[in-house]
């Protein structure tokens, strides 16, 4: 892309001041079906000397295309064109002095845009020192000889994009591109196109047919994006209740139930491990009665549900043999104590003492009389 200054001469300054002290007015800013001199240097052309003349055509396909219309809306307006040649959000604030409105009218072969200079000195100096516009803008040359109107020319110009509206001292365009405050006349012509802006995007409403046609488009469009806007909004809202859902489901266990979970997972180790299979940390108590059933049980428990492979497991490993281990992990001590033969002793050592005791007591009644006879002699 080459940077281009397309200059506007404003000879007639039919400009006007609003209470404000803001200049605004209507001005033809660019023309099209031209043929403007460049030097080589100017488009970055490095075949040929710098200083060579090269006659560059504005075909009115181009200028008036709906890219480079659009581009034209709402352009700040600076003093002279700034050294970065071209205005963007890092020196807009430096080198803006006005814009141009939203309303990009084709008026002939020329542009028409209105125009607002907000800055008291750059309204000082368009009244003035400064009586002429130049338009900033970048486009691609194609190099390539042709005619207009029997004018020949080295390249044209393609990819239109306006960046800037300049107030400068001289003008590169000719006396017709100036500031107007009324419109030509059109009695006796052909009607010419109006650009306005719709949505963003330019649409010739001289036409009512095309505007028609191109606003429903636009208005399609809008619908089509709202909707699928809605549907994502839709979409969102349905996850989030499913989140909120799933986290009241996932509550926090008690100490009982974390107790209980322990157990139950206990005993399947323990079953499992009993029945011949190999537990890894990686097993949770579903995944060993999966694996214990199957195990036994072959294809025939591949379709089982859940609750299916723990009926199967609790009666698979009802036959392995009682042992400490697995009494121990059906949590009944007093069961556990009695298997373990821990309560023998102690069991034996009651009954002795009980025995002993009953003896003593017959002996003594047995013996009473005796002593009652003994003392009185």
């Amino acid at each position: 892309m080459t940077v281009f200054y397309d200059r506007a001469a404003l000879r007639n300054q039919a400009g006007k001041i609003t209470p404000e002290g803001y200049f605004v007015a209507e001005a033809l800013v660019a023309r099209a079906n031209n043929i403007q001199d460049y030097r080589a240097h100017e488009l970055g052309l490095t075949d040929r000397d710098p200083n060579d003349v090269v006659r560059v055509f504005r075909p009115e396909r181009e200028v008036f295309a709906v890219d480079s219309l659009r581009s034209a809306s709402r352009l700040p307006i600076t003093l002279d064109h700034p050294p970065a040649a071209m205005v963007d959000a890092r020196n807009w604030r430096e080198y803006a002095k006005g814009e141009t409105g939203e309303e990009i009218i084709r008026d002939g072969e020329f542009l028409r845009v209105p125009i607002r200079v907000t800055d008291a000195q750059a309204v000082d100096s368009v009244q003035h020192d400064r009586p002429e516009f130049s338009l900033g803008y970048s486009a691609e040359v194609i190099l390539g000889d042709g005619e207009y109107q029997g004018q020949a020319y080295d390249a044209s110009l393609t990819n239109i994009r306006y960046n800037h509206l300049a107030a400068c001292r001289t003008a590169r365009g000719g006396p017709e591109l100036r500031i107007t405050d009324e419109r030509p006349a059109a009695i006796g012509e052909t009607a010419m196109p109006k650009i306005v802006m719709v949505d963003s995007a330019p649409v010739d409403v001289s036409n009512p047919e095309t505007a028609e046609t191109i606003v429903r488009n636009l208005i399609t469009a809008r619908d089509t994006a709202s909707a699928a806007l809605d549907a994502s909004t839709a979409t969102l809202a349905e996850r989030d209740a499913e989140i909120v859902k799933l986290r009241d489901q996932v509550k926090p266990l008690t100490p009982a139930q974390l107790r209980d979970a322990a157990a139950d997972y206990a005993r399947a180790v323990r079953g499992a491990e009993a029945l011949g299979v190999t537990v890894t940390d990686q097993m949770d108590t579903a995944t060993m009665h999966r694996t214990v059933v199957v195990a036994r049980l072959g294809d025939k428990a591949a379709s089982y549900t859940p609750e299916q492979f723990a009926a199967s497991f609790e009666a698979l490993t009802s036959t392995v043999p009682v042992t400490s281990a697995t009494i121990a992990d059906a949590g009944d001590p007093l069961r556990l104590a009695i298997h373990d033969g821990a309560h023998s002793a102690n069991v034996t050592d009651a009954r002795k003492e009980l025995a002993d005791a009953r003896a003593a007591r017959l002996a003594k009644i047995e013996n009473a009389h005796r002593g009652t006879v003994a003392s009185a002699n």
